[in-house]
C-alpha cells in the first residue's frame, strides 16, 4: 500500500512538473520525452493486442479490466490536474495584462504631462518673447506730456530727454516720478496720475507681464510651488532693475487692481535683485539709487495688508523669508517692524 502511495506521489510530482514547465515555456525536451512515451505505449499496447488474436490468449481480458481500473484514475486525475494548471496559468496571463494595462496607464499619463508641460511651456517662452517685443517698442515722448495739475514745469521737462525708446524709458519714468524728492504717497500718486492719463505708456506691457505671472500661478497639478517660482524666476531674469522698480509701484494695491499684482509678487519673490540701500539712519530704503520709501511701504510686499491689521503694534518678520524681495543682499531687513502705522 505504501508502495502505492510513493508511486502516486511521484507520479503527480513529476506530472506538476511537466505541466510547470509546459506553463513556463521550457517545453521543448519535457514534451519530446512525453510524445515518445506515448507512442512507445501505443505501439506496446497495438502488439498485445495483436499477440492476443494470433495466440488467443483468453485471459487478457482480465488483464485489461485490471489496466483499465488503474489507468483510468490515473488519467482522470491527470486532467484534473490539467484543469487546474489551466486555471492557474490563466490567472498568471490575467495578472500580467493587469501590469501590463497599468504600465500603459502610467506611460500615457507620463506621455500626456510632458506634452502638457510642452504646450506650457510653449506659451510661457511666448510670453517671454512677446514682452521683449514690447520692451523694444517702448516710446516715451515728452513733448506730449501735458497732465493737469503736473509737477512738471517746462524748463524740467527740458532738461529731461524729450523722446525715450525701448527700457530707456522705464529710466526716464523714474526721474519724472522723483523730480524735486516726493515722499511715498506723493510718488504713488504722480504714478497713479501717469498710468491713468497715459496708460498707452506702459499699460499694455503690465498687462502682458500680469499674463505671464497668472498663467504661471494658474497651472495645475503636478506643478509645484518650486516649478511655478523656476518659470517666475526665468521671467524675472528679463527685467532690468528700472523695470522691478517701476513694477513694486505699478502693483502697489490701489494703483491698477486690490492687490493681486502685488500678490503674485510676492508668492514668486519678483523682486529680489531690486537695488536698495539705507543711505539714511532712519526707517528709509532708497531704490534704485533715486528715489526713497520706508519699510512700512516695502513691507506691504512682505505680508498681507489682514496681517499688518491684527498685528498693529509690532509684526515679526522673522516669520517670512522676505515676501517679493526673497532673498535680496541689497539690503538686511529688520527683524520687526515696531511701528506699522505711519506718523
Amino acid at each position: 500500500m505504501s508502495k502505492q502511495l510513493e508511486f502516486f506521489e511521484k507520479l503527480k510530482k513529476k506530472t506538476g512538473v511537466l505541466i510547470d514547465n509546459i506553463i513556463e515555456g521550457d517545453t521543448n525536451r519535457q514534451l519530446s520525452f512525453f510524445m515518445v512515451f506515448a507512442f512507445v505505449a501505443f505501439i506496446f499496447l497495438v502488439l498485445i493486442d495483436l499477440f492476443a488474436l494470433l495466440f488467443k490468449w483468453d485471459k487478457l481480458g482480465t488483464f485489461g479490466d485490471f489496466l483499465g481500473g488503474v489507468a483510468n484514475p490515473i488519467f482522470s486525475f491527470i486532467t484534473f490536474l490539467c484543469l487546474v494548471m489551466t486555471i492557474v496559468m490563466q490567472r498568471k496571463e490575467l495578472k500580467l495584462s493587469r501590469d501590463e494595462l497599468e504600465l500603459t496607464r502610467r506611460e500615457y499619463s507620463e506621455t500626456k504631462n510632458v506634452i502638457r508641460k510642452q504646450s506650457i511651456e510653449s506659451t510661457f517662452y511666448s510670453g517671454i518673447n512677446l514682452h521683449h517685443e514690447i520692451v523694444k517698442n517702448l516710446q516715451l515722448d515728452l513733448g506730449n506730456f501735458k497732465i493737469q495739475n503736473s509737477w512738471l514745469s517746462e524748463r524740467d521737462r527740458i532738461n529731461l530727454n524729450e523722446t525715450s525708446t525701448g527700457r530707456e524709458c522705464f529710466s526716464t519714468l523714474i526721474n519724472i516720478l522723483s523730480y524735486h524728492d516726493p515722499d511715498e504717497d506723493e510718488l504713488i500718486r504722480r504714478y497713479k496720475i501717469i498710468n491713468n492719463e497715459k496708460n498707452e505708456w506702459f499699460g499694455h506691457y503690465f498687462r502682458n507681464l500680469y499674463r505671464i505671472m497668472k498663467i504661471i500661478d494658474d497651472l495645475p497639478e503636478p506643478f509645484s510651488l518650486s516649478e511655478k517660482k523656476e518659470y517666475c524666476h526665468t521671467l524675472r531674469a528679463q527685467l532690468s532693475a528700472n523695470e522691478l522698480a517701476v513694477l513694486m509701484l505699478n502693483s502697489y494695491k490701489g494703483v491698477c487692481d486690490r492687490g493681486e499684482f502685488q500678490g503674485l509678487l510676492s508668492r514668486y519673490e519678483m523682486l529680489e535683485h531690486l537695488p536698495l540701500s539705507r543711505p539714511k539712519s532712519d526707517n528709509t530704503v532708497k531704490v534704485v539709487g533715486v528715489f526713497y520709501v520706508s519699510f512700512f511701504f516695502l513691507g506691504k510686499y512682505l505680508v498681507s495688508d489682514q496681517e499688518i491689521v491684527q498685528n498693529s503694534k509690532k509684526l515679526d518678520l522673522r516669520r517670512h523669508p522676505g515676501g517679493a524681495f526673497g532673498k535680496n543682499s541689497y539690503i538686511d531687513f529688520p527683524k520687526r517692524f515696531y511701528r506699522l502705522k505711519k506718523n
